[in-house]
C-alpha cells in the first residue's frame, strides 16, 4: 500500500482503485520481485483489476493483510535514526544518542527498505502502535511519501508551529516527486480518531464550548431585567447547526418559509443564502457557498441569531412574531430567532431578486435532465438503465461511492449496473434519487418508470416529498437526520437474499 496526495494525484486516482484518507489517498501496488537489490512493483489500475476479476474491496482486504507482513512497520526514535545515519560514536559525541524514552521528541515511522513507507498510515494497527510509542495522542507530519514523523501531543508544540515546519521542509528539502502533503494530522488515542489537525482543534474547541454551556455561568435566579437585556443583544451571524434545524424553522415559520420557497433563498452550508450564482456553486449535484459568498455573508445570508436566555413567565408574549428554536443545555438555553426586521443588512432591489431567482432556475443541469427524460420515455429502456446513466454522470464507478451517497448496501450497485434490479421498492429508489441529488420532478418521472406510486398525503412519502421541495440537493445523511427528527423511517437498507 502507498499513500499519496489526493489533490496532486487527482487525475491518476480516476484510473486506479483507492481509499480516501482525509486529503490523502491509499493506492495499491503488486510486488513483482524482491531481492537484495531491491523490490520491483507496479501500480494497480482499474483496468488491471478488472482483467484479474478482483473487486476493489477484495484488493483492499488482501492489502491490509499482506502489506504489514511484506513491509512491516518500523517506528524509531529520532535519536536512534540519527545514530544509524551518522554512526553511534558521532551521535554520542554530539549528545544526540542515547535518549531516554520519555525525552524522545519525535519518532520516525517507515518500512525496512524506506520506500513508500508513508503507506504504514493505512495499516490496521499502526495508529495504536504509534500511540504506544508516543505515550498517547500524537501529531503526524508527512515528511515524504517514504516516511512520516510522529510528534507526541504533550503541549510542547502547537498545530500552527507544526504546519509551518511541514511547509518549510517541503518547500526547501523534499523533492517534488516525494512530497506527500502540507497538512498536519492528529490521532486521538482515546476516541480512536485520525483526522486533519485543524479538525482536531475545531473538535476540541466545540467540546470546551459545550462544557462551558453545561457548567452554566449565570444563575437561574438572576435579575429579570438583566435577562431581557441579554436576549436583546445582537450577536454575530452564525450558522444553523444542522439541516434538521433548518427544516424545522421552515416548517414552523410561515414568513421564513415564504422567503425561501418563493425562490429567493436556499439552505447552503448552514445559511439561508440568496439564490444567486455569485454566492453559491454546484458540484456533483451538491450546492455550497462560493468563495464570494463566504466573504460576503452579511450581504447574501439571512441573519439567523443565536441567543442565550432564561425562560420566565411572560417570555413567549414578549416574542410574538419571532420564529424560535429552543435548545436546553443545563440552565442555559440556546434561542434561534428569525424576524424580517433583523435583515436590514441584506441589500437587494426587486429586479435583483427576480434575476437571482431566474439564475437559480436555469442553473440546474438541463442537458442531463433532457437526456434522462429521453431514456425514461423510451419504452425499450429499463429503470436500471436510467439509474446507470445518472450514476455514470456522477462518476460512481465503484460500489463504495454508491454506498457513500445512498447508504444502501454495495451489492445493489452491481445489480443495477447489470440491469437486474428493475423491481426495486419505493424506499430503495427514493434513497438512490436522494443520493443522486435529483429534483422532485426527476424523482417523480423515475417513480413513474418503476411503476411505484408516490403517496403525496401519507408518510413516509409525504415527508420525503416535502424535504425535496424545501431543501433540494441535501446529502443522504442530512436527509436521514430530518427523517429521524420527524419520526419517519430513514432511507438506506441492507440487501436481503436474492430480492
Amino acid at each position: 500500500m502507498e499513500v499519496v496526495s489526493a489533490e496532486a494525484n487527482k487525475e491518476m486516482l480516476e484510473t486506479v482503485p483507492h481509499q480516501n484518507m482525509e486529503d490523502m489517498a491509499v493506492v495499491y501496488r503488486f510486488v513483482l520481485s524482491s531481492d537484495d537489490d531491491g523490490r520491483a512493483s507496479i501500480l494497480v489500475t482499474n483496468q488491471l483489476l478488472e482483467t484479474m476479476g478482483v473487486t476493489p474491496e477484495q484488493l483492499h482486504a488482501d492489502a491490509m493483510e499482506n502489506a504489514p507482513q511484506i513491509k512491516p512497520v518500523e517506528i524509531k526514535g529520532m535519536s536512534e535514526v540519527m545514530a544509524e545515519m551518522m554512526g553511534v560514536e558521532q551521535a554520542e559525541m554530539m549528545g544526540l544518542f542515547p535518549v531516554a524514552p520519555e525525552d524522545e521528541k519525535i519518532y520516525v515511522a517507515t518500512v525496512p527498505d524506506k520506500v513508500h513507507g508513508a503507506g504504514v498510515l493505512a495499516y490496521q494497527n499502526f495508529m495504536d502502535q504509534a500511540a504506544e510509542r508516543a505515550g498517547g495522542d500524537f501529531f503526524i507530519l508527512p515528511s515524504s511519501i517514504h516516511e512520516v514523523l510522529i510528534v507526541p501531543d504533550n503541549g510542547e508544540m502547537g498545530l500552527k508551529d507544526l504546519e509551518a515546519m511541514v511547509k518549510e521542509v517541503n518547500a526547501t528539502q523534499v523533492a517534488p516527486a516525494d512530497k506527500l502533503t502540507d497538512s498536519v494530522y492528529h490521532y486521538d488515542s482515546k476516541e480512536k480518531i485520525f483526522e486533519l489537525g485543524e479538525k482536531f482543534v475545531q473538535r476540541q474547541a466545540e467540546k470546551e464550548a459545550e462544557h462551558t454551556e453545561e457548567k452554566g455561568e449565570k444563575s437561574v435566579l438572576g435579575d429579570l431585567k438583566a435577562k431581557k437585556e441579554e436576549v436583546a443583544k445582537t450577536p454575530k451571524k452564525e450558522t444553523i447547526d444542522t439541516p434538521v434545524e433548518a427544516y424545522s424553522m421552515l416548517a414552523e415559520d410561515s414568513v421564513l418559509h415564504e422567503w425561501v420557497s418563493g425562490g429567493r433563498y436556499v439552505f447552503v452550508d448552514g445559511y439561508f443564502v440568496l439564490n444567486n450564482k455569485e454566492y453559491i456553486t454546484r458540484k456533483d449535484a451538491e450546492i455550497h457557498l462560493s468563495a464570494k459568498g463566504k466573504r460576503n455573508l452579511e450581504k447574501c445570508a439571512l441573519n439567523i441569531r443565536v441567543q442565550k436566555y432564561t425562560e420566565y413567565k411572560h417570555f413567549k408574549q414578549d416574542y410574538l412574531g419571532y420564529c424560535m428554536m429552543l435548545q436546553t443545555a443545563g440552565i442555559d438555553k440556546r434561542l434561534y430567532t428569525f424576524h424580517p426586521k433583523f435583515q436590514t443588512k441584506i441589500e437587494y432591489k426587486p429586479e435583483e431578486v427576480y434575476a437571482a431567482a431566474q439564475q437559480m432556475i436555469s442553473s440546474y443541469d438541463e442537458d442531463e435532465e433532457i437526456e434522462l427524460f429521453k431514456i425514461i420515455g423510451d419504452p425499450t429502456s429499463t429503470l436500471c438503465q436510467c439509474l446507470s446513466f445518472l450514476m455514470e454522470r456522477r462518476k460512481w464507478k465503484y460500489p463504495a461511492a454508491f454506498n457513500e451517497h445512498t447508504e444502501l448496501n454495495k451489492n445493489y450497485f452491481g445489480k443495477i449496473k447489470n440491469d437486474n434490479y428493475n423491481n426495486m421498492g419505493t424506499d430503495v429508489l427514493m434513497a438512490i434519487c436522494v443520493g443522486l441529488g435529483l429534483t422532485l420532478r426527476e424523482t417523480e418521472k423515475l417513480f413513474d418508470k418503476s411503476q411505484n406510486k408516490l403517496d403525496y398525503y401519507h408518510d413516509p412519502d409525504k415527508t420525503y416529498i416535502r424535504i425535496m421541495e424545501l431543501m433540494p440537493g441535501l446529502p443522504i445523511g442530512d436527509f436521514n437526520s430530518i427523517l429521524e427528527k420527524a419520526g419517519v423511517k430513514q432511507l438506506g437498507s441492507v440487501i436481503k437474499g436474492d430480492e
